[in-house]
């Protein structure tokens, strides 16, 4: 259905076997997603580790699912969570990413921490004018890490 209807990617939101299973050899790029209440979990570099073997690299033999990202969180940094996940989420990316790459996979999959444009404010409506939000600005590990 997906690939009938013209998509050549899709984002899910954590990394349900059957789901995932579901997308082998279809030739959709793929974006796994980990939510933000097991971030605290992946601030452990054994439980990362544990996870990638579990979520990722079981899916991505030979004519397996071309996963392409992994989501740690999915919009993380909204005011509405009050920070509730600043403490966790940078350490989470640094252990998926790691893992990806201790297993090879870091040219091919990378751990990203997707946003909502409330992480940017800009005094007028000129988007041009606009920066981080003060709480982001100043902790710029998230921008530089690579």
């Amino acid at each position: 259905m997906l690939k009938d209807n013209g998509l050549k990617r899709v984002k899910l939101f954590d990394s349900d076997h059957w789901t995932v299973n579901a997308l082998a050899g279809s030739g959709i790029e793929v974006m796994i997603g980990i939510p933000n209440n097991q971030l605290d979990r992946f601030t452990d570099y054994g439980n990362a580790k544990d996870w990638v073997k579990e979520n990722v690299t079981v899916h991505i033999d030979d004519g397996g699912v071309d996963i392409r990202y992994v989501a740690v969180g999915n919009e993380s940094f909204l005011t509405s969570y009050n920070g509730s996940y600043l403490e966790t989420t940078f350490p989470a990316l640094k252990n998926i990413q790691k893992t990806l790459e201790a297993h090879g996979l870091g040219d091919k999959i990378k751990a990203v921490v997707p946003q909502n444009a409330d992480v940017y404010q800009s005094p007028s409506d000129v988007p041009s004018l606009g920066d981080f939000r003060p709480d982001k600005g100043s902790d710029d590990r998230h921008c530089q890490f690579s």
